[in-house]
């Protein structure tokens, strides 16, 4: 089997240092998915410095499908762009592969062994004398990049996901003040993609996040769903809704593809498993987006308006453990051994994976 270099830099990149960066790859047949949905041949032809950026690009695997797409739409629609665009026929003829990655494709990520292989990988593409090429080590989160900011007609992203137990201390505080409408509490860092893609995009420009489907319910992601709701024309949900896609990593992902546009109550395609429907934008709230089709929604009502009793009425239910600090209060019975903690103070802890169908499975 072939690797590309993104699959390599993947696979060679240990799994402490994946859960440091946040780094999930998206696995191929997404990332074709996700560039056809947004560039299309029409697109290239009026447009041929259509502008994409991916912000947090780590192996390039958006750019590079990119970079095929566009070079395959030029080569197969050569003439007509010439004829459209006489302004740019000069720097054509120089060559595809330079003029691509002069004026199309645009990337950043705070790893540097990830920015060298994306540039590598996309110069040995064509011709590497007299390339210009722009992906650079940048966090753009928190960097001065304003010059870049109203440019893009395409923001491609898949962000990383760090919590917020796991951001120093000083970093949170940055995003807490510079994405406050988005970034607050125990809210993840790729939230803030959001709206760095809103700020990156021309009027009218597109974006496409592939993210944690978290966020639709977690009440630290209200601020998110009303800042996607108001900034944007969502334009389709694809909810993997508990199916999980992403190699050795748990987490089940959304793809919302959505406009730098206000939205009037706009129609949304729904993909959920293997349902396909729409809904309206005006239906997502903002204390939690359910995604229900006709059928769904009819059931769902006929349930919510037939009970006297909700669950709060009858039970109490809490978050579990909430330390603060893990390190400081959870520890190993060697720890308790070898350190001689008063047995005492102890208390057996269990996490949500050590719950299995009939049965704990304490990790000790």
């Amino acid at each position: 089997k072939q690797f590309s270099l993104g699959e390599l830099y993947d696979n060679f990149t240990t799994s402490k240092e994946k859960k440091y960066l946040g780094q999930v790859y998206t696995p191929k047949d997404i990332v074709i998915d996700m560039v056809d949905e947004n560039i299309k041949g029409e697109d290239i032809i009026q447009n041929p410095c259509f502008r994409i950026i991916d912000p947090a690009c780590g192996g390039g695997y958006f750019l590079l499908e990119s970079y095929k797409k566009i070079k395959k739409i030029i080569h197969q629609n050569y003439d007509r762009i010439i004829d459209r665009n006489k302004h740019i026929e000069k720097e054509l003829e120089k060559g595809v592969h330079k003029f691509i990655l002069k004026n199309n494709i645009w990337g950043t990520d705070i790893d540097e062994f990830a920015v060298y292989m994306t540039k590598f990988s996309l110069i040995i593409k064509g011709d590497i004398e007299d390339i210009q090429v722009n992906i650079f080590k940048d966090d753009l989160l928190i960097s001065e990049g304003e010059s870049l900011n109203n440019t893009f007609d395409l923001v491609l992203c898949n962000p990383p996901y760090i919590g917020h137990k796991k951001i120093d201390t000083s970093y949170r505080k940055a995003l807490e003040q510079k994405y406050s409408d988005v970034y607050s509490d125990k809210a993840d860092i790729s939230y803030c993609f959001f709206k760095k893609g809103y700020e990156l995009l021309k009027d009218g420009g597109n974006i496409s996040v592939i993210t944690s489907r978290y966020f639709q319910e977690a009440l630290s992601g209200k601020g998110l769903r009303r800042y996607i709701k108001e900034k944007f024309k969502i334009n389709k949900i694809i909810d993997f809704y508990g199916e999980t896609v992403f190699k050795g990593i748990g987490i089940s992902p959304v793809i919302i593809h959505s406009t730098k546009d206000n939205s009037i109550n706009n129609e949304i395609t729904v993909y959920k498993q293997t349902k396909r429907f729409a809904m309206y934008q005006d239906e997502l709230l903002d204390d939690g987006w359910i995604l229900l089709s006709s059928d769904e929604k009819k059931l769902f009502n006929k349930i919510n308006s037939s009970g006297n009793l909700k669950l709060e009425d009858i039970s109490v239910f809490n978050q579990g453990i909430i330390t603060g600090c893990d390190k400081a209060f959870i520890v190993s019975e060697t720890e308790v051994n070898d350190k001689q903690i008063e047995k005492d103070l102890i208390k057996p802890w269990i996490k949500n994976s050590d719950v299995k169908p009939y049965e704990i499975r304490h990790q000790d």
